[in-house]
């Protein structure tokens, strides 16, 4: 389905439903964040196709978006599956692959857009990810952890680095988002595919997916990618992809890192995983911003 001809689309959202977040918020928050007119095409279960096509049907109707798809597994395909078949589809320079468990806040596309046009060297682009709704900083004198609290937003994801034993970690977890260190723009050498922006045809060029990997299939879309950018446009030496501290997102999940870094660490303590596949980057983030260490709202309250 598609509204009338007008200005042409230049993003195509790759928008994954998970079963625990309703698709609905996450489209109006990316009509806000920018994405109002462009193509969206949502990765849902057969079951949901329905509702969800009729959703896609009424934004359509009133113009917030420009087209509509479900794409749906079939038998003994994974979400990484859907999400090959979908990129295929895409015919606009940019694509966003983005999660039902986030939500973009408002005007967050222009600057990671911008990024990616100015920057030939990054290959795809992050916003800051905040904590769910309704944490921030505790009260004064309270022993919860920073990101449990109700006031100050914090950022629970400006980036993934790796320590000298290989191991994963979100850099300074739980900074509030108006601290010095949260202005910077910074490499990475893995984003965070809950909300990435690429362009299309790196995306085409990579390979996409490799969905026998299963949960390892995003770091190793991200390392392909890295490799990709290194053997075309010379770049990504301090990290193929960027943090934009412009562009801000709203994550649904309370423990992201523990899900994400969790993984990886448990694979890579088992021998899974060789310690190599990364290289140790933690330190240098750390040393770049004059500081003796680094540690998170976990250990220490800021950095």
């Amino acid at each position: 389905m598609s509204s009338p001809p007008s200005d042409r689309p230049w993003l195509t959202v790759l928008l994954t439903c998970l079963p625990e977040f309703s698709a609905r918020p996450a489209l109006d928050a990316l009509i806000r964040s920018g994405g109002r007119g462009q193509v969206v095409l949502l990765l849902c279960e057969e079951a949901e196709r329905e509702s969800m096509t009729v959703l896609g049907r009424d934004m359509v109707r009133c113009g917030n978006l420009r087209a509509f798809r479900c794409q749906c597994p079939q038998a003994g395909q994974n979400l990484w599956h859907v999400r090959n078949a979908a990129s295929a589809l895409v015919r606009t320079p940019w694509l966003l692959l983005l999660s039902s468990s986030v939500l973009l806040q408002e005007n967050a596309l222009p600057p990671l857009r911008r990024a990616l046009e100015t920057h030939r060297d990054l290959v795809g682009v992050n916003p800051f990810f905040l904590y769910p709704a309704g944490t921030g900083q505790p009260p004064a004198g309270s022993d919860k952890p920073l990101h449990m609290g109700v006031a100050a937003p914090r950022i629970a994801h400006m980036g993934t680095v790796v320590d000298y034993l290989g191991q994963m970690h979100y850099l300074y977890e739980g900074l509030p988002l108006g601290h010095t260190l949260a202005r910077r723009e910074r490499r990475f050498q893995l984003a965070h595919t809950a909300a990435l922006l690429l362009r299309t045809a790196d995306v085409a060029a990579a390979g996409g997916f490799n969905p026998s990997l299963d949960s390892l299939a995003d770091a190793d879309f991200c390392l392909r990618l890295g490799a990709l950018l290194r053997q075309t446009a010379g770049g990504g030496a301090a990290g193929a992809f960027g943090s934009i501290p412009g562009s801000v997102a709203r994550l649904g999940y309370y423990f992201d890192s523990w899900q994400i870094c969790g993984l990886w660490n448990s694979l890579l303590q088992r021998e899974r995983i060789e310690p190599g596949v990364l290289h140790p980057d933690y330190a240098a983030h750390v040393a770049a911003d004059g500081l003796d260490y680094g540690c998170t709202d976990w250990l220490w309250q800021g950095p």
